[in-house]
This record gives C-alpha cells, structure tokens and sequence, in this order.
C-alpha cells in the first residue's frame, strides 16, 4: 500500500509527539498540609527555554499549573539552574488531591518536550510519634536517647535537627561535640553532646530507618537554660583594687544587674546600693 506525502506527515508528527512524550517517571512523597519539591532536569540546549509543570493531559492552557516565567504563582513557585540544567517547582500546603500524575514540559519549537513524569504521593503527616522534651544547661554536656526496632540493629543511625525530618541538618556525619554510642543490647543509640551552646536547643529527629516509618524514629524538643551557680575563688590585696566578672546570658543586656554579699543568693545584701566603693 502506497502513502501519500500528506499521510506520511501525520504520521511523522504522531510519531514525533510519542517520542516527546516519553519520560523517566520520578516517584515523590510529601505530607499533608506540608510543602514538596519537584525537581525537572533538561537537556543541554534548553537553558533559555520556557520550562513549566502541568497536570492531566497537558493538552489545554488550564493544565499547565505555573511557567518559569512566573516565580510564584499561588500555592507553587519555582527556580530554574540553568547550569545543572534543573527546573524546580515547590507546591505548598499540600492536600490529598495533589497527589498524582505531573508532567514536566519544556516549551520549543515543533512540540514541547517532556523530560519527566511525576508521580506524587501524599501521605498524613505524624505529628506527634514518640515525642521526648529535654532540657539542657548551657556550657554542660547533655545526652540524647534514641531507641529503635531490635531488627534496626544493622542499619545507619542517625541524628539531624530542624524543625521538620524532611528538612534537617544531619549531625552525625559531622560535629566535634557529638558522640554516638550504639547499645544493640537496649535497641537504642546514645548521643552525648558536650558543652551546650545556645543555638543547640530546638527540635532534633533521631532513628534507624532512612524512610521514616511510624514507630521507628524519636522526636526530641531540647531546652536550654542558664545556670548561674558557678563558684569561683578569687583572692585580692587589702588596699588596693579588686576587679569582679559576672556574665550574663545575651538575652540578659537590658536586664538591671546587681551583686550582694552573703551565704546565701535569697538573703544577701546588695553591695551596689550607696557604696561609693563599687
């Protein structure tokens, strides 16, 4: 059977929207209420190229839920590296209907490519799964418990802090002040930190499985105060100057300072009233 020139280009240009249309599909995981972000590399060549995420078909304008053009748009912003060749689009407030099937498209001449296809998953979040609050002194070291399954025994601890366990700083790969002890016969793992700072307090994530499954990960809510009992012996020369440092906690500049004389802080005198001596 004989094609004509005409159908030989229907089919050329079926076949072409088949070929653009194929993609490697990226699995992506976000939580309820939370924010996810989609990551869409490109071919070299694209880098001026209008980039933009769309859902369904991507046959209509309503499908295409924000371009590169646009940085925010709604519940979705976006950047685009053109050196690593990666459009990224951050949806926020996720719902259950935002889970599905994406599409990241980049515009060109002819039809628009589609370097990837998204699969997103939303999941409810755990707000509370074995929560343990702690308090700490600043300058004092402090230990951290994590228990984990017994059949976790094996598998890569782990310690990060941030406000949520998809957003933290892993702590264990690196931090002088931190010591990891794993006891396998307890099925937890010891953290010790020495010398607090301030900006240790916060909230910590600790477990064993890099998946966060329920019941195999602590949340630690770690305070912090300042202990002001601290003893020092100083000795002076009758007669002459004696010069006496007291710190305070940053936070403390604008508080009224004072220093008393006795056995004990609740029934001491205070020295700065009517002393020309001090």
């Amino acid at each position: 059977m004989l094609w004509s020139s005409e159908n030989q280009r229907i089919c050329l240009c079926i076949v072409l929207c088949c070929v653009t249309r194929a993609a490697a599909v990226i699995h992506i995981s976000g939580y309820e209420g939370k924010r996810v972000t989609i990551d869409c590399p490109y071919d070299a060549g694209f880098e001026s190229h209008e980039k933009y995420l769309c859902r369904s078909k991507c046959q209509q304008d309503t499908d295409t839920l924000i371009k590169s053009t646009e940085a925010a748009k709604g519940r979705y912003s976006t950047a685009d590296n053109t050196q690593k060749r990666i459009f990224t689009v951050t949806i926020s407030h996720l719902s259950f209907k935002d889970a599905g099937k994406y599409w990241c498209g980049v515009t060109k001449f002819g039809p628009d490519t589609y370097p990837s296809e998204i699969s997103l998953k939303v999941e409810k979040e755990w707000c509370c799964v074995k929560t343990n609050m702690m308090s700490g002194i600043v300058g004092s070291p402090v230990t951290l418990s994590c228990p984990y399954p017994p059949q976790h025994r094996d598998n890569r601890k782990f310690l990060c802090k941030g406000d949520h366990r998809d957003n933290c700083t892993d702590l264990v790969t690196g931090g002088s002040r931190l010591t990891l002890q794993d006891d396998v016969s307890s099925s937890s793992f010891l953290v010790m930190v020495t010398k607090l700072e301030e900006s240790d307090a916060g909230t910590y994530w600790c477990g064993s499985d890099s998946k966060w499954s329920a019941g195999n990960y602590t949340k630690i809510e770690l305070s912090l105060e300042w202990c002001c009992v601290k003893t020092e012996k100083m000795s002076g020369t009758v007669g002459h100057s004696f010069v006496l440092s007291c710190p305070y906690p940053p936070q403390h500049r604008n508080n009224e300072k004072f220093l008393c004389k006795g056995e004990h802080r609740d029934n001491c005198t205070d020295v700065l009233l009517n002393q020309s001596r001090f």
